[in-house]
């Protein structure tokens, strides 16, 4: 992310349009939930927990840095081995 919350709006939206991800060897298609209030607070906490480097983003900027949860669409919704998509 830039620091530019214009800039970060449109990668957000364009993360919603794009919601896959890659967990081992499976694609998953997820929905993409920007956190807000309480919610949002508490799970950049425990990112920051995890990784306390990453606490100090906040500190530089006088905007609210967003948090996403992806949230799984469903079991084997969009899985796809990664076999499948790789040319050999």
């Amino acid at each position: 992310m830039t620091g530019k919350p214009d800039l970060n709006a449109r990668i957000i939206h364009e993360f919603r349009a794009e919601a896959r991800i890659e967990v081992g060897d499976a694609i998953l298609a997820v929905r993409a939930v920007e956190l807000r209030g309480t919610e949002r607070d508490t799970a950049f906490a425990e990112q920051a927990r995890r990784s306390p480097g990453f606490a100090g983003y906040q500190s530089k900027t006088e905007w609210v840095i967003p948090v996403i949860a992806l949230i799984p669409l469903g079991e084997g919704a969009e899985s796809a081995d990664r076999a499948e998509r790789t040319p050999s």
